[in-house]
């Protein structure tokens, strides 16, 4: 599968690594080709690795999943291009966190996620939400010991679903599909109440 990833932080550059790993073509959309994390990827990729511009990754792949900072969805979206994101499936990874009067709050709300809104921006894609309810370290092989190894999924697309519950379970998941692309709220807020607990104490 060819697969284009959008961000180059510890998310992106996991994914990244765990998928080329599987076998996978993979392009890693960043911002800076010369950061060492990026270098290394491409260096060790085996020739499945390679790294672009954010558009270049969305080009490429068949499949594009996104993993940059949710609270930036919205002026990350035009560097990615929505023309590049045409008739794709997206895996939106991203968790649109922000704080807010000391509380850590889903960055779009009760009544919207960051899936939907890409959804909304990109109406001739199938977005499925999926890998943002755990670790980085985690996304590709979990070890069991380290907690669940059951990856909750949302999506409005049966077809594209089936691709991603293929994808995950190759990678050492079963799947939960949770329902439609409404249910990637649950997801979201689900993260923003854990960084709450983690970081507030409360």
């Amino acid at each position: 599968m060819k697969i284009g990833i959008i961000g180059a932080g510890t998310v992106g550059v996991s994914l990244a690594n765990g998928l080329v790993r599987h076998g996978h073509e993979v392009m890693l959309g960043t911002r800076d080709l010369a950061k060492p994390a990026v270098r290394e990827f491409v260096a060790s990729g085996g020739g499945r690795g390679s790294a672009g511009s954010y558009s270049e990754a969305a080009a490429f792949g068949g499949v594009v999943i996104t993993a940059f900072p949710g609270a930036l969805l919205d002026e990350t979206l035009p560097a990615i291009g929505l023309e590049n994101l045409d008739g794709k499936l997206i895996i939106d990874a991203v968790n649109p966190v922000i704080q807010r009067e000391g509380r850590y709050l889903p960055a779009f709300g009760e009544d919207e996620s960051a899936a939907e809104r890409i959804q909304r921006a990109v109406p001739t894609a199938t977005v499925v939400k999926a890998f943002n309810t755990t670790a980085a370290a985690r996304m590709i092989d979990p070890d069991p010991t380290d907690g669940p190894t059951t990856m909750p999924i949302a999506g409005d697309d049966a077809a594209a679903k089936a691709v991603v519950t293929e994808l995950l379970t190759d990678a050492g998941w079963k799947v939960r599909d949770l329902g439609g692309l409404e249910k990637a709220r649950r997801l979201e807020q689900q993260v923003a109440d854990w960084v709450q607990r983690t970081f507030a104490g409360s």
